[in-house]
């Protein structure tokens, strides 16, 4: 007999569209009553990525789960040309998770590139859209500031995610972005590391090219941060993508509601890699954003 439980945890699908027609590829799990989480997924994979994270009992009993593939990736529609990545499409595309599946003052959650994603809705959408912002080991925006914190074998990759003319080193740069997201890429079972390698697959080149230096004004954003927007910056020591120790000081600069979490040993997929630590975090920080929409609303 199947319990109400495990009803419960089984996920949602839905194919939603955005402002401009693309379509938007997303999912929940839980209970949706409870407070709820977008996860935003790193660059160029999807939303798959969160597999552990959507079958967490501890975080299921907790939070209403919601994750979905950016425009351009994964299961998601991938539109050619530059003026379909602008700042104002991923807001809409968030709303439309939002109204989908009725969400109130989400926080967002995003891994690597997907830290981002919180600036284009912040700037885009009312007041308060979000209840805090966690960074796990992520790019906090796509402005020139950000390129410090990222490591010199990320910038390497650049050439080989882009091209469309070298389809060897297309497909040896996706394989290697994927491994260095890990401590011991030879560790990771089979199957979840071939199904990364997949995703990275699945963004054409040309589109790969439109969204790392794409532009958004920070200026709400960071206004938010001033006025208390709670943030959790989380990151492994040993992590390969990310200068995390950078990413404290530019979000520090700017978010005075701000902790930082050190996984230590950790790497960039410390939400794979050091789960139960990464979740007793997000449960922790989930307790303050409640307390700051509290207080914001009386």
């Amino acid at each position: 007999m199947t319990s109400l439980k495990s009803t419960l945890y089984l996920p949602v699908i839905k194919t939603l569209r955005s402002s401009d027609g693309t379509t938007i590829y997303a999912e929940a799990a839980g209970d949706p009553r409870n407070p709820s989480i977008v996860l935003a997924h790193g660059l160029g994979l999807s939303s798959a990525i969160f597999d552990n994270l959507f079958k967490d009992e501890r975080l299921l009993a907790e939070v209403y789960l919601v994750r979905y593939d950016q425009r351009g990736q994964g299961r998601s529609g991938k539109p050619d040309t530059e003026e379909a990545y602008v700042s104002k499409l991923w807001a809409d595309d968030y709303a439309a998770v939002i109204e989908a599946f009725g969400l109130k003052n989400p926080v967002h959650v995003g891994w690597s590139y997907g830290g981002t994603v919180a600036v284009d809705v912040v700037a885009h959408l009312p007041p308060g859209t979000l209840s805090g912002v966690v960074l796990l080991a992520a790019i906090p925006h796509c402005t020139t500031s950000s390129v410090l914190a990222i490591s010199k074998i990320i910038v390497e990759f650049g050439p080989g995610l882009t091209t469309t003319s070298d389809v060897a080193l297309s497909r040896s740069t996706g394989k290697e972005l994927v491994d260095t997201c890990f401590n011991d890429a030879a560790a990771i079972p089979f199957d979840l590391i071939t199904s990364w390698y997949g995703m990275a697959t699945l963004t054409p080149p040309s589109v790969m090219s439109f969204l790392p230096g794409r532009e958004h004004d920070t200026t709400k954003y960071f206004e938010e941060g001033k006025n208390g927007l709670p943030l959790l910056l989380l990151y492994g020591s040993k992590d390969k993508h990310v200068h995390g120790e950078v990413l404290a000081k530019e979000v520090g600069d700017h978010f005075k509601n701000l902790k930082v979490h050190v996984v230590e040993g950790g790497s960039h997929a410390a939400f794979y890699e050091n789960q139960e630590e990464v979740v007793t975090e997000l449960l922790s920080f989930m307790k303050r954003t409640e307390a700051y929409t509290k207080q914001r609303r009386s």
